[in-house]
C-alpha cells in the first residue's frame, strides 16, 4: 500500500515537493522516514512491548485542520479496526498521558509516528490522500506495523528488476508477532505494486498489492494485529506456520469432531496463485491441502493451521460450527464468521470463511473434510473442499463462528 508523494528514499527535505509531482503517476508512497522504524527508546520499534498501546487503546484528538468529510474518513478508519480486531479508538480527554492527533498536511500524503511514543504524537494525512485506506495505513504505523514489502523474505515474493537500490525499501527485522508465514500482497501495509517501492509480484496469478487489492484491512493484517496485541475474546484464535508448531499449539488445534482417511483434519490456509485458500490439515502428513480454481495443492510449507489459545469457550466467546441455512438471519452469521482467507483477484478478492462438510463417498461411506465459502451479494456461496483428490463444491456444510 502506499501512500505519499515523497522523495525515494528520505535524503532532503527541500527535495520533497519536487518528488511528490514526480511520483504521482506511480501512485502513493507513505511518508515514513526509515530511521523511524529503528529505534523508539533505545529498542526495536516493533519488538518492544513497552511502544504498544496499553490494552489496545488509542486516545486521539482531532485537529482543526480536517473537514467534516476528513472526519468521515477518519471514522471509517477506525470502525475497519473496531470491526476485524481488539484496538479501539477512544477520544482523548485531559490527563490521558498518551494520544495521538490526527490531522491533515498539504506537504505530504500520509506520516505517521511509530508504535506509542509516550505524549504527544501525530498521525497525518493530506493533499488528495484524504481517504479512508490512507489513514488505515498511517494508524497500522501508530499501532507499530511495518511495510509488508520490507519483509525478511520479500524477495521471494517480489522482483524488484533493474531497479537502483537507493529506489527499494531495505529489509526489516520482523519481529513473531508480525511475520505470518503467508506473504500478504493485499495488506493494507503494502506499496502499489508496478514500482520499485512496491516491486512487481513474481507470485502467479498476483498482478496487484495494497489498495489496489482490497480498502480496508486484509485478513492477515487484523490477525497480525491480533496476535500483536494478544486480543482476547473472539479475536484470539492464531494462525500458525504448519512447519514450526510447537506442542502448545498442537495442543490449541481443534478439529471440531472432524476426520479423515489420513485422521482428524484442522483447518489451515496457504497462498496458491494469488488466493488465500483454506482447507484441512494432517497432523500425521504435515500437509495443508487447498483448492484453487478446481486444482488440489498440498502444502508442506507457508501455510498456516488455526488454533485456539485458551479453548473454544472463554469468557462468553465461543467458537462454535452453524448451519447458516438454519439460521432466521444470515447477516448476523457473517458478522461473526472467522475471516479466514481471501479470493483471487480475478475472482474479486473477496472474503472467504472456515466451511466443515461431510460428503458420501460410494453407496454407504462418508468423509470429513474442511475448506472455503466466499459471498455474493451478502449471502453465502456454496463451500468448497477436497476429497479423495477432487475439488467439489457443496450445499449443506458448516461455518466457524464465533459469538
Amino acid at each position: 500500500m502506499a501512500f505519499q508523494k515523497v522523495s525515494w528514499v528520505y535524503w532532503i527535505s527541500f527535495l520533497v515537493v519536487f518528488t511528490n509531482s514526480f511520483l504521482s503517476s506511480f501512485g502513493y508512497i507513505c511518508d515514513v522516514p526509515q530511521e523511524w522504524f529503528q529505534d523508539i527508546n533505545g529498542t526495536k520499534a516493533h519488538n518492544s512491548n513497552n511502544s504498544l498501546w496499553i490494552n489496545g487503546i488509542v486516545k486521539y484528538r482531532f485537529h482543526p485542520s480536517l473537514s467534516k468529510e476528513d472526519r468521515v474518513e477518519v471514522w471509517k478508519a477506525f470502525e475497519e479496526y473496531h470491526s476485524k480486531t481488539c484496538i479501539r479508538f477512544q477520544p482523548w480527554r485531559k490527563g490521558d498521558p498518551d494520544y495521538t492527533e490526527i490531522m491533515v498536511d498539504s506537504e505530504v500524503c500520509g506520516r505517521a509516528e511509530i508504535c506509542r511514543k509516550g505524549g504527544y504524537q501525530f498521525t497525518k494525512f493530506g493533499n488528495d490522500c484524504r481517504s479512508m485506506a490512507v489513514m488505515i495505513h498511517e494508524l497500522g504505523h501508530t499501532l507499530c506495523l511495518y511495510h509488508e514489502q520490507q519483509r525478511p523474505d520479500r524477495d521471494d515474493f517480489l522482483d524488484f528488476g533493474n531497479c537502483d537500490e537507493d529506489e527499494i525499501f531495505p529489509i526489516a527485522q520482523f519481529s513473531d508477532e508480525l511475520s505470518s508465514a503467508i506473504y500478504d500482497y493485499g495488506s493494507q501495509m503494502h506499496y502499489q505494486c508496478k514500482t520499485c517501492l512496491g516491486g512487481w509480484p513474481s507470485t502467479s496469478g498476483v498482478t496487484k498489492c495494497g489498495i489496489d487489492i482490497t480498502p480496508g484491512l486484509s485478513v492477515i493484517d487484523a490477525d497480525n494485529i491480533n496476535r500483536l496485541y494478544n486480543c482476547q475474546g473472539c479475536y484470539r484464535h492464531r494462525w500458525r506456520p504448519i512447519e514450526n508448531l510447537t506442542p502448545d499449539d498442537v495442543n490449541n488445534m481443534y478439529n471440531f469432531g472432524y476426520k479423515s482417511s489420513y485422521g482428524y483434519i484442522y483447518p489451515c490456509r496457504g497462498l496458491v496463485n494469488g488466493e488465500i485458500s483454506v482447507g484441512k490439515y494432517s497432523v500425521r502428513s504435515k500437509v495443508c491441502t487447498v483448492s484453487h480454481q478446481g486444482l488440489e495443492y498440498e502444502l508442506e510449507r507457508g501455510a498456516e493451521v488455526l488454533t485456539i489459545p485458551g479453548g473454544r469457550n472463554q469468557h462468553g466467546a465461543t467458537y462454535r460450527l452453524i448451519n447458516q441455512r438454519h439460521v432466521k438471519f444470515p447477516e448476523n452469521v457473517i458478522e461473526a464468521a472467522v475471516f479466514a482467507g481471501r479470493k483471487s483477484e480475478d475472482e474479486g478478492a473477496g472474503p472467504t470463511f472456515i466451511a466443515f462438510a461431510t460428503l458420501k463417498t460410494g453407496l454407504l461411506g462418508t468423509e470429513d473434510s474442511i475448506g472455503m465459502v466466499g459471498l455474493q451479494k451478502g449471502q453465502f456461496q456454496n463451500a468448497i473442499v477436497t476429497i479423495n483428490k477432487k475439488v467439489v463444491t457443496v450445499e449443506n456444510y458448516l461455518i466457524l463462528v464465533c459469538s
